[in-house]
Formats: structure tokens, sequence, C-alpha cells
């Protein structure tokens, strides 16, 4: 029992953390997010900019297919494509996406 209570508390933690930093992230700044992940992403930014743009293109041709507005933040492809880089993920905040647990 004790084991589980430290997890939620870590949890709860880190929830508060990605909430301090998703408000953080203005909405609507996505040049600045695209600016800051072409600095870290430096000679990927082209493979970075491409998943983005794929993505949305995806979001854009499927509005009503929710698949296309969900990223699983551990998913390998995501890690390698953007989410390692700063202003990876920030660019999905500012462009709207909101951090969730998928059941």
């Amino acid at each position: 029992k004790l084991r589980s209570e430290e997890e939620r508390q870590l949890q709860q933690e880190q929830d508060q953390r990605d909430q301090l930093w998703i408000q953080s992230i203005p909405k609507g700044s996505i040049r600045q997010q695209i600016s800051k992940l072409r600095t870290s992403s430096d000679t990927k930014f082209v493979t970075s900019i491409t998943a983005l743009h794929t993505l949305f293109l995806q979001i854009i041709s499927h509005p009503e297919e929710t698949k296309y507005r969900r990223i699983r933040r551990d998913h390998p492809q995501f890690l390698s494509d953007i989410g390692q880089y700063d202003g990876g993920v920030d660019v999905l905040i500012a462009a709207g996406f909101r951090l969730g647990a998928i059941d």
C-alpha cells in the first residue's frame, strides 16, 4: 500500500510540473516554438518539421477521426522525430494539444 501511495504522489507531482510547463507556453505561439525546435534539433529539423506537417495534414484531412488527434508521447517514432527536441512538444501545445492519459 505504501508503494502505491508513493507512486500516486509521484504522479501528482509530475502532473503539476506538466501543468506549469503547459501554462508557460502561450497558445498560438507556434512560430516561436518552431524557432526553438529549429535551434534544438539542428540537422534533424527537416525530419521534425516534416513529421509535424504530416501530423497536422492528417488532422485536417480527417477532422472527424480522433486517432489523428491523439499522440502517444512514448511512441518511438514520435520521440525520434519530435518529442526528444526542445520545442517539439511545445509546438503541439501551442497548437492546442493537451497532455492527457489514454486508458
